[in-house]
């Protein structure tokens, strides 16, 4: 069975550039690889945006939001019924 099934495989070949496609994207949906094409993306945009980010002034307004936000999930959970 199993020679049948490697002659079977050998006369039924698909070109290369199709089996390579085909493949590329089989990978590509597997989620780990798109989660990992997903965060080089994001880290890439955050390596563009570094000179940004180290501005004073921009520094000072994103610890604002930042500090204003965890301020207010405090207040939420103070206040929230148990």
């Amino acid at each position: 069975m199993l020679i049948f099934l490697t002659i079977a495989a050998v006369l039924t070949v698909t070109p290369a550039p199709r089996s390579f496609s085909e493949g590329l994207f089989t990978n590509l949906l597997n989620p780990k690889v798109a989660g990992l094409v997903w965060l080089t993306l994001f880290i890439a945009l955050l390596d563009t945006l570094s000179g940004v980010f180290s501005r004073s002034s921009v520094r000072r307004k994103l610890e604002a939001v930042t500090g204003g936000l965890l301020i207010a999930f405090g207040l939420k959970l103070a206040i929230a019924k148990r």
